[in-house]
């Protein structure tokens, strides 16, 4: 939905203007063991909207702004199946064993769009022969296996994870502590596997591809780190820098709001639950939502749409009063008609001041008392 931003400007104690410009809200859905829920992301603020679907059992999810649906995996049913976000109308796309071919025993894990238009899921904890990659149309049929589980040079052993860079498609293996990659065919690329020391229990892709970089999660206990990987090139290549998760495992799924990389984890929030943390610049994390209410496996972007109109915009000052000399950061917050949002930081906050003999305001919000007033 296209947002045109309004811009609300007030008059504030100490002499300061502030101007914030209405932002679009994101609406991600997050799938946990209890089913999928909405939730609305403006910035970093995460705010629990409401439950699409109440399900047991689920994994990897994706979002397809054609048709307005999400598809999703179903570990404990084995079922790949969609889901009418507005109405929470499931329909099952394919069972284990009821028209499968290749597919016999394996629980599907995460699922993506190809290219093609196709649906892509890999599956893991089954027999070697039914482990891989499998494709189907959004209807649910032309059901076929991709890549088997096995080849000359790689073995997708717990596939995890898959993520499309053109034609080309990049799979985690958390068994074999590797990433490969396929082309279009399904044939793999070179040697494929990257270093496996370096991305041990390789689990969750991000594929930024606007940099060429790789963001792969890692999904075992006492490995707490995102990796980055350059595939500006064939594999293998070197492993990229490390970048520290903040300390928490299992992150088993990456995503990318205006502009910010989030993750999810498993179980490292409250209560063994999920959480989703912000990927920081400087590598370190900041927990965004630190209970999911039940262990999370994974979470997508469904699409923007406004935030309403802007009702008010102000400012928190941890000090009220301030003496010539002294600096403090403010706050600002702009209230939505659908929500709060803490816009310190965002580029369309614009902070001034109407009395520069009093209190000066950098571009960023620090205030400085120059004089009493």
């Amino acid at each position: 939905m296209k947002h045109t931003p309004s811009k609300k400007i007030i008059a504030l104690g100490l002499g300061l203007l502030l101007a914030a410009a209405a932002p679009a809200a994101t609406y991600v859905a997050v799938s946990t063991a209890n089913g999928i829920d909405e939730y609305v992301v403006n910035g970093s603020s995460w705010t629990y909207d409401h439950p699409i679907i109440y399900r047991t059992g689920l994994y990897g999810i994706t979002y397809n702004p054609a048709d307005g649906l999400l598809y999703a995996c179903d570990a404990v049913v084995n079922e790949v199946f969609s889901i009418d976000p507005t109405n929470g109308t499931q329909t099952a796309l394919a069972t284990l064993g009821n028209n499968t071919p290749g597919w016999t025993s394996d629980n599907p894990q995460n699922i993506a769009f190809g290219p093609d238009g196709k649906l892509y899921f890999s599956t893991a904890f089954g027999t070697p022969t039914s482990q891989g990659i499998f494709s189907l149309n959004t209807d649910g049929s032309g059901f076929a296996q991709f890549i088997p589980q096995t080849g000359a040079g790689w073995s997708l052993g717990r596939a995890r994870d898959l993520a499309w860079v053109g034609t080309n498609l990049f799979v985690t293996s958390r068994y074999n502590n590797n990433v490969y990659e396929f082309d279009g065919t399904g044939a793999l690329v070179g040697t494929g596997a990257i270093n496996s020391a370096a991305v041990t229990g390789a689990s969750s892709l991000y594929a930024d591809t606007n940099n060429n970089i790789l963001y792969v999660g890692s999904n075992q206990s006492g490995v707490n780190s995102i990796r980055t990987l350059d595939i500006g090139g064939p594999l293998p290549v070197a492993p990229g820098s490390a970048t520290d998760s903040g300390g928490k495992v299992n992150s088993i799924g990456i995503i990318k709001v205006g502009g910010t990389l989030f993750y999810i984890t498993f179980n490292s929030g409250t209560s063994s639950h999920g959480a989703i943390y912000r990927l920081n610049a400087d590598k370190t994390s900041t927990v965004v939502v630190a209970d999911l209410g039940a262990t999370a496996n994974d979470f997508t972007v469904m699409g923007t749409a406004s935030t309403g109109p802007l009702d008010s915009v102000g400012l928190q000052l941890p000090r009220t009063n301030m003496i010539a000399g002294t600096s403090q950061q403010a706050i600002a917050l702009a209230n939505y008609q659908l929500i709060t949002n803490d816009v310190s930081t965002d580029p369309g906050t614009v902070y001034g001041s109407d009395n520069t003999n009093i209190v000066m305001v950098s571009a960023s919000g620090k205030i400085n008392a120059v004089n009493p007033g």
